[in-house]
């Protein structure tokens, strides 16, 4: 029940409802002494579903807003932009000597303007990143001064996400480049609604540059993003180009491909004492590469290799013990985070009697089926377009002869493709591929029968097993 401020409102105030999530055909509802009422019983608890929307685009919710004087929706964006890039512009400054002095021994030796671009971003990328750091102290913060342009964060050496993307802009224009800073709705906690005239739904800014006749998408503002990598929150998402003497342009931030997104995994095994032991590496590129770099930011040595160790093994049959060896990418906007483990994975497999069954899609045979509940109520939501590839080699234990391969499978479900591949060399080396690309952002409610099947399908085919049988033993001369 809630009654608006009524004195002269169509003047001094406008007022509207949002709302979402609300049994179908109710909504607040206008009564004749001009408040408002909305009455709901027997509502169930919010339950959340694998592969969700935020959580706060699926909780029913009513929120009311006033807003000063008429509203224009239109008017109200053009307005926001105006008073952001006005913001951005004076942080940013004009042919400012300082900057061009670091834009200049940044590109020493660039020999194309992509090398000059590239080296320009890693020099934003030196910068500390506040908002990335472990709390501070109300003593460590005093220590810090604010950062008031440009040339303060390049002094400092630090700022937050904002000031950075700034600076990379500023850096970029000392360089000779276009560029233009994009105020963007983040779609990690909501999702942005143009017509909700409300400005913090744009929460997030990253750079646009035009490199060789082309849009360049620049994400300076996240630490260890690979060069030409955003962050998944700010992909596919609507924002205001912001430049001075222009109304806000609209536009929509690039969607990566699933190949931008990529999870390699390989494995060499050998079989030993009913075992199978050998080298494990998992790559990541792209979007993976960057969120492992951000879920392990803040930890020493041991904590990295203990969080390297548990995702490793995550995508290993159960009781898998894996040792990380090297590690190479977890520091830097290199494109690759690589990792090298000792693996032993124990009781993979039969070994009974005269003959061996093992199957080879290691990394994925003791998976579930992310889709499992037969029913949904809101649509599957991937945060980002991905794909994986498994490569994994065994040789054929002493003893024993490949008597029957699984043959390859291949389910298509359009967007969403799963393929593998088994062959053997000589009789003595198995060798097994797979690989899952997913290039959907989304998949509607009246589809999740569909791919819920195909995940199932998929973990069917990852329990294919190579039949072994032991060799005749050899006549004696």
């Amino acid at each position: 029940w809630l009654k608006p401020y009524a004195v002269r409102l169509q003047d001094v105030y406008t007022s509207f409802f949002v709302y979402r999530g609300l049994p179908e055909g109710k909504r607040p509802i206008k009564n004749a002494d001009g408040h408002y009422e909305l009455e709901l019983e027997n509502i169930p608890a919010y339950e959340r579903e694998p592969y969700s929307l935020p959580d706060g685009e699926l909780k029913p919710a009513v929120n009311f807003f006033y807003a000063a004087g008429k509203l224009d929706i239109e008017d109200f964006w053009k307005k926001e932009g105006k008073d952001w890039t006005d913001l951005i512009e004076d942080f940013i400054g004009k042919d400012r000597p300082a900057v061009r002095m670091v834009a200049d021994a940044a590109t020493a030796g660039a020999k194309s303007p992509a090398e000059k671009l590239l080296k320009l971003y890693l020099r934003a990328q030196q910068i500390r990143n506040l908002s990335y750091e472990n709390e501070k102290t109300e003593a460590e913060s005093r220590k810090l001064r604010d950062n008031r342009s440009v040339e303060d964060v390049l002094r400092n050496g630090y700022g937050y996400p904002s000031e950075i993307n700034r600076t990379m802009i500023a850096l970029a224009r000392a360089g000779g480049f276009e560029a233009n800073a994009v105020r963007i709705g983040e779609r990690d906690e909501s999702i942005f609604a143009r017509n909700l005239p409300i400005a913090r739904q744009l929460d997030g800014e990253i750079a646009v540059v035009k490199l060789d006749g082309n849009d360049f998408w620049i994400d300076a503002g996240t630490p260890y993003a690979p060069f030409g990598v955003v962050a998944w929150q700010k992909t596919d998402v609507p924002g205001i180009k912001l430049a001075r003497k222009q109304d806000a342009l609209w536009l929509t931030t690039p969607r990566f491909s699933a190949s931008n997104s990529l999870i390699e995994r390989k494995a060499v095994l050998r079989a030993e004492d009913g075992s199978l032991k050998g080298k494990v590496t998992v790559t990541y590129h792209g979007q993976d590469a960057l969120q492992r770099r951000l879920s392990s930011r803040n930890d020493d040595e041991a904590a990295t290799k203990k969080s390297l160790q548990e995702a490793a093994k995550s995508h290993l049959p159960d009781g898998t013990t894996v040792t990380l060896t090297k590690v190479t990418g977890m520091k830097t906007s290199d494109d690759a985070v690589e990792a090298d483990f000792d693996a032993e994975i124990p009781n993979l497999g039969s070994f009974a009697g005269s003959r061996a069954l093992i199957p080879l899609a290691v990394f994925d045979v003791g998976a579930k089926n992310p889709l499992a509940e037969a029913e949904r109520k809101f649509e599957v939501n991937f945060e980002y377009l991905r794909s994986e590839a498994s490569d994994v080699t065994m040789a054929v234990p002493d003893g024993y002869v490949v008597e029957t391969m699984p043959k390859a499978s291949r389910i298509d479900f359009g967007a969403v493709v799963y393929e593998n591949h088994y062959e053997v060399t000589g009789g003595k080396t198995l060798h097994f591929t797979r690989e899952l690309s997913i290039s959907t952002p989304s998949v509607p409610v009246e589809k999740y029968a569909a791919i819920r099947s195909f995940f199932a399908k998929t973990g069917a085919a990852d329990q294919e097993q190579v039949v072994l049988r032991k060799a005749a033993p050899k006549a004696a001369n």
